[in-house]
This record gives structure tokens, C-alpha cells and sequence, in this order.
């Protein structure tokens, strides 16, 4: 009888152990990869934006050159300005100013940090339901178990963020980042 007593006191402990493990995980879950999360969903938004009007300012600015060329050519007797044709100053401004945006969005790296950045949002999503669901990696373990390997995984997809822009900083290019989310997402799975 008293083992019988002991096997389910052990069962009762091992459920509270098993319910304080959710409530962790779902504290680690709100508190940690939620926020991290929507951090990553916000700066991937940021840096889209940036990208996408560079290069529509790229493409009209680009389009506006042949437009003044006919133009200039048209009326390159009648608008002329201390021998210069306005054309061809237009045109100069239009090509730097190309130059400019195109160098800052080269130097700024704003496709590269979008496409890591949503590919950290998406990982951090992912890890979330898989861990919720229980499949893939996190099948068949314990909820401490899962609770372990959901924090090494959620942590090791922010370290590859904080490494990217490491490296981004040292070398003052990230132009591997788009090679090393493809090669981090293969490792992950």
C-alpha cells in the first residue's frame, strides 16, 4: 500500500514539475521570443521600405534621363545657361543623385538586413509552433526537454543576427548574409 501511495505522490510531483515547465516556457515564450519576434518583424518592415524607395527613386530617376536627352536635344538653342544646355545639367544632377541613393542603399546593406532580418521573424515564429505542436525536433520530450531546446534554438537563431551584423561591422559589408541564411536555415533543420 505505501508504494502504491508513494507511486502516486511521485505522479502528482512529476505533473506540477511538468506544469511549472509549461508556464516557464510560456513565460520564456512571451517574454523572450515573442518580443524578439516582433522586433525582427518591425526592423524587416523598416528596411523593406527603405529598399523598396531607393529603388523606385532609382528606376523614375533613371527613366527621367532619356526624357530630358529628347527634350534637351528639341530645344538645345533656345535653353541654354552660361553655355551649358539646362539638359545636361539636369541629366548630371539626375545621374549623382542616382549615384547617392544607390551608394547609401550599397553601404546601408537595407536588402541584405531585410531579407535576415525576416528570415530571423520567420525562424522565431516557426520554433514557436513547432514547440507548441510538439513536432519536429521537439517530438517525444519531456516538457523540460522542450523547454530546453526551445531556448537553445530561439537563441541560437538571435546569435546568428548578432553575428551577421558583427561581421557586417568588421568587413563594412554583409554581402554574404543572404548565402548565410540559407546556409544557417540548413542547419537548423
Amino acid at each position: 500500500m505505501d508504494s502504491y501511495e508513494e507511486s502516486g505522490k511521485f505522479c502528482e510531483d512529476a505533473k506540477e514539475i511538468d506544469a511549472m515547465e509549461r508556464q516557464y516556457a510560456e513565460e520564456y515564450i512571451h517574454e523572450r521570443l515573442d518580443a524578439e519576434r516582433k522586433y525582427y518583424d518591425d526592423r524587416a518592415d523598416g528596411f523593406r521600405r527603405k529598399y523598396m524607395n531607393n529603388q523606385t527613386c532609382i528606376i523614375v530617376l533613371g527613366a527621367l534621363i532619356p526624357i530630358i536627352t529628347l527634350v534637351d536635344e528639341s530645344f538645345s538653342k533656345e535653353v541654354v545657361f552660361h553655355d551649358w544646355h539646362l539638359g545636361s545639367i539636369a541629366n548630371a544632377t539626375i545621374s549623382a543623385i542616382i549615384a547617392i541613393i544607390a551608394g547609401i542603399d550599397k553601404l546601408h546593406q537595407t536588402q541584405s538586413r531585410w531579407n535576415t532580418m525576416r528570415y530571423c521573424a520567420q525562424m522565431l515564429r516557426r520554433e514557436k509552433w513547432f514547440f507548441r505542436n510538439r513536432v519536429g525536433k521537439y517530438s517525444q520530450k519531456s516538457e523540460k526537454e522542450a523547454k530546453q531546446l526551445l531556448v537553445q534554438r530561439t537563441e541560437d537563431i538571435l546569435y546568428f543576427d548578432i553575428s551577421n551584423t558583427l561581421k557586417f561591422a568588421q568587413n563594412g559589408s554583409a554581402n554574404s548574409g543572404d548565402n548565410e541564411v540559407k546556409e544557417s536555415s540548413e542547419k537548423m533543420n
